[in-house]
This record gives structure tokens, C-alpha cells and sequence, in this order.
């Protein structure tokens, strides 16, 4: 496929453009071009010129979403701002140039965050989330996004709430934590958005964790669905 990677120059972006890139054409729109990784098409674009969306959504057959609000000064009214412009308004706009370019299909990276944390046991993904965060709560915002873009514009779309992607380098992380035992192997994060670029029936919300047992989180929905498992420890 001709895969159009929003966002694709982040952290997420470097752990699973190398296997995209393997079978697909890919696009990566960000701000920046990626620092590393196979050598793809890039255009330059913010997720709020529509117009830019929408021109590089042409001739795409799925689209990714990975955008996320700065790490820096996480606590200030300036990044909370900023994860409304691109984990709802952003991502709002992109499904609509989407759609308008023709587009059907989308994966979108959202986060376990959506529960409150911290906890030892997350509920799967039949309970309704209650971060209030505002991280978390923008991306419960997005998940309802991609649930009105199937709903309202036809698309299909797979929301992949991700636990600490790690690339393979440090993974898996020292100590026995919470953190530490549901964050994923960066080959692992790729092979769950290779596989959900063929899931399209609606809009699917999946739990995407590196906890292989199981202990703090529930892996049955991305077996059933994306037939995916982690990486044992």
C-alpha cells in the first residue's frame, strides 16, 4: 500500500517506519523530516493546514496517526493546549482530508493513558476511560474522533492504546514496575500497526502492551483481532 504516516518523525514513527517500509510506500507528514530510519517520501505540514493534509492524502490507501503534544514543560497551560490542537483538533482534520482524498482505512496511536493512572490492573477495552489528565483525556477525545470519522465519513479505523514503546535497544526495562512490565519492544509496536493496517471492520479500540502475561493488562482482543503477541521477557 501507499501509507501516509502523520506525525511520522516521533518516537513511534522511528520504531515502526523501518517495518512499514518493508512492504508498503510510505509518506511521512510532520514538521521536521525523520532524523533516521529508511529513506521515504516527506512532506512538510502541520495538522492544522487542511489543505496540506488533504494534498498529501492523495493517491493514499491508509493513513497513520502518531502525532503527539511536546514532552517538554508537561504541567503548562501551553502543552495542554497543545495536545487539543493535535490529539482532537488535528486528528479531526486529518480524517476529514482523509476521507475527501478518498481514504477508507486509518490506524490511529492512542494510548492505555486514557485510564487514570497509577494502578496495578487496567481494565480492558470494553470499560469506559477516566484519565483526568489532560493527556489522557485528549486522547479519549481522539479515540471519539476516529469513532465519529467511521461513523459519520465512512472510514474504518483501529485506535492502539500503546504502553511505553521502548525501542529495542533498552528493552525491556530494568526492575519489576507497572511501567516496566507493560512497556512494548518497538519491533513488537510495528508489528501491531503492520497488522492493523488489514483489521477494518469499524472503529476498533485495542490494548497494545509489552506485559505478555498479562499480569496488568488484557492481551485477548489484540490476539483475537491482530492475531499479535508480545515478545516474552
Amino acid at each position: 500500500m501507499r501509507l501516509l504516516v502523520i506525525g511520522g518523525s516521533g518516537l513511534v514513527g522511528s520504531l515502526i517506519i523501518p517495518r512499514l517500509a518493508q512492504d508498503h510506500e510510505v509518506v511521512v507528514y510532520d514538521l521536521h523530516p525523520p532524523a533516521e530510519g529508511p529513506e521515504v517520501e516527506f512532506r512538510s505540514g502541520s495538522v492544522e493546514d487542511f489543505d496540506g493534509l488533504r494534498a498529501a492524502a492523495a493517491g493514499v490507501e491508509a493513513v497513520v496517526y502518531l502525532v503527539m503534544n511536546p514532552k517538554r514543560d508537561w504541567d503548562s497551560v501551553g502543552t495542554a493546549a497543545l495536545a487539543f490542537d493535535v490529539n482532537v483538533k488535528g486528528l479531526y482534520l486529518a480524517w476529514w482530508a482523509a476521507a475527501g482524498a478518498g481514504v477508507r482505512h486509518g490506524v490511529h496511536a492512542s494510548t492505555l493513558s486514557v485510564f487514570e493512572e497509577p494502578r496495578d490492573r487496567y481494565p480492558d477495552e470494553t470499560v469506559t476511560p477516566d484519565s483526568t489528565g489532560f493527556y489522557g483525556f485528549t486522547k479519549t477525545l481522539g479515540e471519539q474522533v476516529c469513532r465519529h470519522a467511521v461513523e459519520a465519513r465512512g472510514l474504518t479505523i483501529n485506535s492502539l492504546r500503546l504502553c511505553h514503546p521502548t525501542p529495542d535497544q533498552d528493552w525491556p526495562p530494568p526492575g519489576d514496575s507497572v511501567q516496566s512490565m507493560i512497556s512494548t519492544r518497538g519491533t513488537d509496536v510495528a508489528t501491531a500497526f503492520e497488522a492493523a493496517l488489514h483489521l477494518r471492520d469499524g472503529h476498533q479500540v485495542i490494548t497494545i502492551s509489552g506485559d505478555a502475561e498479562e499480569r496488568h493488562t488484557s492481551l485477548a482482543k489484540a490476539a483475537r483481532l491482530l492475531n499479535w503477541h508480545p515478545t516474552p521477557r
